[in-house]
This record gives structure tokens, C-alpha cells and sequence, in this order.
């Protein structure tokens, strides 16, 4: 009985062993079936191609037009590879490509359906054993100094300082090596750096081209009695940078006074050593960034400053000044109090001088800048990668707007789609494409964006060189007991944006009359009249609505409507059973056909009047 009972127990454990072998045997047979996969499709896959004088781009689109493959390739690693002729005949892929770019420098990877060509990169480095020196970087007053340059001495390797004036710099191991360090205003330094791992550096202002005499707005005193920190810059350094607005002018000339903003139309803000704390100042619902901002004295009269977001230096004529002083630390406080916490800029006219003859002067100039660098503006994907990128997120993320259907609901009618997007929710969701027709259309919208029709149309259409022109004329002269100073200039300048624009006219009077030995009595009279054109075009704008296959005009130069956010879905809009014809107006947009539609300008007239009493005691 025993032995019977062994003998089944042994049978049934060779059973299960068996079981548990076919198992294994199975589930390994599934791993190296996955595993092979893409490579028997590669070997599986073969073409006969014949092609004279043929590119690389030629010979992808080949493959692609014959076989599932896509391709992912850079069309610059493409460029300055010679035309070749092709000739293979029931040929792998692998072996096609591998032929083509034999000694191009080109490599290639099968990665299942897609193919990735790349440039293969030979980096030759020669090991220097380095060490780092770190650093900081301020003035006589300890105020760091970001953006200082650091070079070492013989060779163009370099650093530059950060905005809390420090800096990290590599130097070789061996050998005695200085640090030759300079920034604008400041006198240069060169120090020897061996054996030190940290330095702080003192830089000196230059002040040898400075006037000898400071102009505080309330006084001039010569430099030995000024106190506190200041910098000068004179009508000379100011005519070598002919602009309409003297902040441009002031950019990059006075250290420590730094731009805050800076945008390609609008208003330059400053910030003198650092800004304030407190960001913003509200006042009967008027909101302004004074408490960031330097205190602007003309003519030893404070005048507003970005209240409403109007530019105080607008009113000024570069033409007419004789110097600029920018008071920097809290010296300035005492004379101007808590309004000039941020720091003073300190702006004097020119004016008549005593008993001298009348001076007529007049000038010009005229400029015209590059166009605007689309590629640099906008910055898109191909529109291949583009589809490839919509189609990816498709197959794993389906397009599902059952709650937002733009048939069935009126309120998600108007939305924006992208052509790969809404190609997708047609074909699959709506069945109103068929895999032949979005192919068609998809290959039509690559086509255009290789192209680049976008660029074409906005170079026509949108943007264009920015032109500046400026001409003024200036009368001043002086009699024994009154000196007098007249100036009127005009500014026209295109934007880089087709009908915007500004014009200006500056109408400045200002006269001193010496009513005894000791009294003179100053008038000073400022009236600007601006024009500021905008079409509502701006690159924000733009970019809500461009891709790689925008058109702004057809080709026979009829408006092509352009989808976007404020649009009605455009299937629909096309539609003749929904928009097309069934309004009495056309709902489609045209960025070029609403600019032309429109004028919007608006005028300003600005005049300050300044008047005062000057008494000298003997």
C-alpha cells in the first residue's frame, strides 16, 4: 500500500516539473519574439530606388514615400553633403542608408519605425590641470559691480561678474598669472593671482574725462567740495549716440545706473544702483513705480516722472543738453529729501552764452536697422515634428471632447485647434477625413512649412526695417542783460512692425534776464506734440496665431483666413451647413485684412512752463 502511494506522489511531481518546463519554454519564445521584432521589420523591409544627382534630403523622402519609416534629422547636419546617384535593387533599408552616407560624417540608429541621423562629433581635448580662483568685485563704496569683466592677461579667456559682483574664473595649475580686471567708468586693474583662492577687488572711478565741476540742480560746486558719489557725462559723449530719447543715449554710459526694462518700443527705466523694496505706489487709482525710479531735475526743476506710465525723458532734446549728472548715494537726499532715495539725474540745457552773437546750428540724421530675425522671434518646431509630436500624443492620450464638441455646443464654436490637432479630431472623432485625405493634407502643410512661406509673409506683410529720422535747429545767442535759447526738432520713426510709428515735434524757449547785479529772473518753456500709430500688431500676437504653414495671402494675393483663440473652429466656418454664406458678414480673420481696417493713433500734447528767481549775495 505504501509503495503505491510513493509511486503516485513520484508520477505527479514529474508532472508538474514538466508543466513548469512548457511554461518557461513558452514565456521565453514570447521575449525573444518581441525582442526581434524591429530588427526582422528592418531585414524584412526591401526597395529598389534609382536616383541621378540626388540629395540626402531626396533619398529620406524617398524611404518615407515607400515605407513606414519616419525620420528624425537635424537640416543642418543635411547641409553641404554633395549630390550623389543612387542605384539599388531589392535593398534593405539599413543597407541603402548605410551606402548613402558612407564618408559624410553622418550616423544613423533603426530605432522600430523611426530612424535618427545624426552628425557624429570627434572632440579632441587636451587635459590642463585647473584650478579655480574666486572673487568679488565692488567700487570705493562697496557696491558691487555685476556684469565687470575679468580676463587673463595674454590669452581672451574671460569671465564676467554677476549681479552681486562675483565671479568663479579657471587658470591653469602652473606658471605666475595676473587678472586683468575692468568695467565701465572704472580704472583698470591687473593683479597677480598665484597662490590666492579668493580675492576681493576695489575698482577706482575714472575721472579724468569728468568735468571740473558738479551740477547738483540746486548749485554747481567745483569736485573738491563735492561730496558723495557722482558721474558726469557731457554733450561730447552724448552726440556720439544721435537718438530721439536721451535715456537711450544714457544706456551703458554711468556706472551704476542700470536698465530695469528695456523693451524694442517703449520707455526705458533706470535703476541706480539697485532698486527699492517697495514695488509699486497707488494713488486714486493711478498706479506708478516712482519709488523705483531716480529723481529727474531739469534745469534745477524736478518734472514727473513714470506717473500713467508716460516717459519723462520724452520731453527732453537730446540736442539741447549741455551735460548729465546722475547723484548716485544718499548725499542726494539732502538735497532733494526722501524723493531722491533712488538717486538724481541731473539734467542741464544749453543755453545762451553772455554777449555773444546769435548761433544758428542745425543737424540731422538718419538710420535704418536689419530686419527683425524671424527664426530668433519665434522659435518653432518643424511642422513635421509638429504632426509627429500630435499624432505621438493621439495614440497614447486619445482627443476626446464629448463634453466641448464644437457641433453640438455653441459655446465651444469659437476655440482654437492646431491644423495637426483638428486634422486628428476629424479623421478619428468626426469621420469627416479619411486616412487618405489627412495624409494629402498633412503632406501639403509639411510642404509649406519646408518652405518657409511663413517667413515670406511675415517679411511682407508684418514686419519691416525700423527707420529713424531726426532734424533739429537751434538759435541761441546773448545781449548784456539777457541771454536767450530756441530749439525745435522733429523725430519720425517706423517701427519694425508695418504702420506703427511715432512722430514727434520739441519746441524748447528758455531765457535768463538779469533784472539787477544780484537778481535774474529764468523762464523755461517745453511744448512737445507726439503722434503714436498702432495697428494692434504686436509679436505677442503673432505668435498666438503663427505656424510653420500660416499663410497671410494665396497665391493669386487673396486674404487667407487665420484661425485662432477668438475664431470660430474652422471646419465649421467653413462649412456652408453652419457660417459659410449664412451671415451677412464674413466671420474669417485676417491679421493684414484688420490692420488695414484700422487706424488706431493717438495724439498728445505735453508743455511744461518753468520760472524762477535767482538772488546771489555778494
Amino acid at each position: 500500500m505504501k509503495k503505491n502511494l510513493y509511486a503516485c506522489i513520484d508520477r505527479h511531481r514529474k508532472v508538474m516539473k514538466l508543466i513548469l518546463m512548457m511554461k518557461a519554454t513558452f514565456i521565453l519564445s514570447v521575449l525573444f519574439a518581441l525582442q526581434v521584432h524591429a530588427g526582422v521589420y528592418s531585414q524584412q523591409v526591401r526597395m529598389s530606388m534609382e536616383l541621378e544627382r540626388a540629395s540626402i534630403k531626396q533619398i529620406i523622402n524617398e524611404i518615407k514615400l515607400h515605407t513606414e519609416y519616419s525620420f528624425v534629422y537635424s537640416d543642418a547636419d543635411l547641409s553641404g553633403i554633395q549630390d550623389r546617384d543612387v542605384l539599388f535593387k531589392d535593398a534593405t533599408i539599413e543597407s541603402i542608408l548605410s551606402s548613402c552616407l558612407k564618408g559624410t560624417g553622418l550616423k544613423f540608429s533603426i530605432e522600430e519605425k523611426t530612424i535618427v541621423i545624426w552628425k557624429e562629433i570627434i572632440l579632441q581635448q587636451k587635459k590642463v590641470e585647473e584650478r579655480s580662483v574666486k572673487g568679488v568685485v565692488i567700487d570705493g563704496q562697496g557696491i558691487p559691480l555685476p556684469g565687470a569683466t575679468i580676463v587673463l592677461k595674454g590669452t581672451t579667456s574671460g569671465v564676467v561678474s554677476d549681479s552681486v559682483g562675483r565671479f568663479e574664473i579657471k587658470l591653469p595649475e602652473k606658471g605666475v598669472h595676473v587678472l586683468v580686471f575692468s568695467f565701465v567708468g572704472m580704472k583698470k586693474q591687473e593683479i597677480p593671482v598665484s597662490g590666492k583662492e579668493f580675492i576681493e577687488v576695489v575698482l577706482e572711478e575714472d575721472n579724468e574725462n569728468l568735468d571740473d565741476v558738479v551740477v547738483t540742480g540746486y548749485q554747481t560746486i567745483s569736485k573738491e567740495r563735492a561730496t558723495g558719489a557722482y558721474s558726469i557725462v557731457d554733450a561730447e559723449t552724448l552726440g556720439r549716440k544721435p537718438t530721439s530719447n536721451l535715456a537711450q543715449a544714457l544706456v551703458g554710459l554711468v556706472p551704476g545706473l542700470s536698465v530695469v526694462s528695456a523693451p524694442v518700443d517703449g520707455q526705458i527705466r533706470f535703476a541706480i544702483r539697485g532698486q527699492g523694496t517697495i514695488s509699486q505706489v497707488s494713488m486714486g487709482g493711478a498706479n506708478w513705480k516712482a519709488d523705483n525710479d531716480p529723481l529727474i531735475v531739469v534745469d534745477g526743476f524736478p518734472i514727473s516722472g513714470y506717473m500713467l506710465e508716460s516717459d519723462p525723458f520724452s520731453s527732453i532734446n537730446p540736442n539741447d543738453v549741455e551735460s548729465v549728472t546722475v547723484l548716485k548715494d544718499a548725499a542726494a537726499t539732502s538735497i532733494y529729501g526722501a524723493r531722491a532715495a533712488n538717486g538724481v539725474i541731473v539734467i542741464t540745457t544749453k543755453k545762451g552764452k553772455a554777449k555773444s552773437k546769435l548761433e544758428i546750428s542745425a543737424d540731422a540724421y538718419w538710420s535704418v536697422s536689419s530686419r527683425a530675425d524671424l527664426d530668433y522671434l519665434f522659435n518653432m518646431a518643424s511642422a513635421e515634428n509638429q504632426f509627429r509630436f500630435e499624432e505621438l500624443m493621439h495614440k497614447y492620450d486619445p482627443i476626446n471632447l464629448t463634453s466641448n464638441d464644437p457641433y453640438t455646443r455653441t459655446s465651444a464654436r469659437r476655440r482654437y485647434m492646431s491644423a495637426p490637432y483638428g486634422m486628428l479630431y476629424e479623421r478619428d472623432n468626426k469621420k469627416n477625413l479619411t486616412a487618405g485625405e489627412y495624409e494629402a493634407k498633412k503632406q501639403e502643410l509639411i510642404e509649406l512649412g519646408n518652405r518657409g512661406v511663413w517667413k515670406d509673409d511675415l517679411n511682407e506683410y508684418i514686419f519691416q526695417r525700423m527707420m529713424r529720422q531726426q532734424y533739429n535747429v537751434s538759435l541761441r545767442g546773448a545781449a548784456e542783460k539777457l541771454d536767450y535759447a530756441f530749439s525745435a526738432s522733429y523725430d519720425d520713426e517706423d517701427s519694425y512692425l508695418q504702420e506703427n510709428g511715432k512722430r514727434r515735434v520739441l519746441l524748447n524757449l528758455a531765457s535768463n534776464a538779469r533784472l539787477t547785479k544780484n537778481l535774474t529772473f529764468e523762464l523755461a518753456v517745453n511744448t512737445m506734440f507726439s503722434r503714436e500709430e498702432s495697428n494692434g500688431t504686436s509679436i505677442e500676437s503673432v505668435r498666438g496665431w503663427l505656424s510653420p504653414w500660416t499663410r497671410l495671402k494665396d497665391e493669386e494675393g487673396n486674404f487667407v483666413h487665420v484661425p485662432t483663440s477668438q475664431t470660430v473652429y474652422e471646419p465649421l466656418l467653413m462649412s456652408e451647413e453652419y457660417y459659410a454664406g449664412k451671415t451677412p458678414t464674413d466671420w474669417t480673420y485676417n491679421p493684414v485684412a484688420d490692420r488695414d481696417y484700422t487706424d488706431n493713433y493717438s495724439k498728445t500734447m505735453n508743455y511744461r512752463v518753468q520760472g524762477g528767481f535767482e538772488y546771489r549775495t555778494e
